[in-house]
């Protein structure tokens, strides 16, 4: 990548997908720690050029919150990192629905 713009769209995409994939490799091995911060740098560094992206990493990160995996268990985290989600163009839009579901269920 080009030091002067961050590099090219492709370039940047290619690297963020290489970094999102590897964390989903690393979450179904249950290597939390590194699967979050994987996630955790899709989600924040990738949010402007590819939201879709950017949204299914954090479908990622709100279950690390909500279940604890890797990182300190924290439900309000997860929640709004579930809302997030849902309100976006995420492939993950209707299983955060269902956890927020899930979380007016068992808060009643």
């Amino acid at each position: 990548m080009s030091k002067k713009n961050g590099g090219s769209n492709l370039e940047r995409y290619n690297h963020f997908k290489k970094l999102y994939d590897n964390a989903i490799k690393k979450y179904k091995i249950e290597e939390y720690k590194s699967s979050y911060c994987s996630f955790d740098s899709v989600a924040n560094g990738y949010r402007f050029e590819n939201e879709e992206l950017a949204y299914d990493a954090k479908y990622y990160l709100a279950l690390h919150f909500l279940i604890g995996l890797g990182i300190t268990k924290n439900l309000d985290k997860a929640q709004n990192l579930f809302k997030e989600v849902f309100t976006s163009s995420s492939k993950y839009k209707e299983r955060a629905k269902q956890k927020l579901l899930d979380f007016i269920k068992y808060a009643g």
